[in-house]
């Protein structure tokens, strides 16, 4: 949970943006909940059926076939070669994409996209002290 709760406050996503998370393993589903907890709309892209009707019971809406270019803020939890293209498929020009996802080895980026989309990119590592200086883990348990 901390995990997820540190993506979704990398990303800075605000009520009111458009927010997606690809992946619906447990960080992808903990951060749909951590969003809805702070009141965002956010839509759940999942390769499982079950997952995406937990994400549906968390709250989620579901990604659109059509969806190029909607989202304000990508957050990749699936930690995939294809989960990363999809990102930057997904993100508006100008957005944000973190990265949530472990990726095991080398990953190629997708170049043009990635430049023509001029998104802002964020990694993130597990969890750390927020800069109110509280423990992520912990705020991240009061959710």
């Amino acid at each position: 949970m901390a995990v997820a709760y540190r993506g979704v406050r990398l990303a800075e996503a605000r009520p009111g943006e458009r927010v997606c998370v690809l992946g619906g393993g447990a960080i992808g589903l903990a951060a749909v909940g951590v969003a809805r907890h702070k009141g965002i709309e956010v839509d759940l892209e999942a390769r499982h059926p079950h997952q995406r009707s937990v994400g549906e019971r968390l709250g989620a809406g579901i990604v659109a076939n059509d969806a190029e270019s909607r989202y304000d803020v990508v957050i990749e939890a699936a930690g995939s070669e294809s989960g990363l293209v999809r990102a930057f498929e997904l993100v508006r020009p100008g957005g944000r994409v973190v990265l949530l996802g472990v990726y095991h080895g080398l990953v190629p980026l997708p170049g043009i996209p990635m430049i023509v989309k001029e998104a802002t990119v964020r990694a993130s590592m597990a969890y750390a002290v927020d800069p109110g200086g509280g423990r992520e883990y912990a705020n991240a348990a009061a959710v």
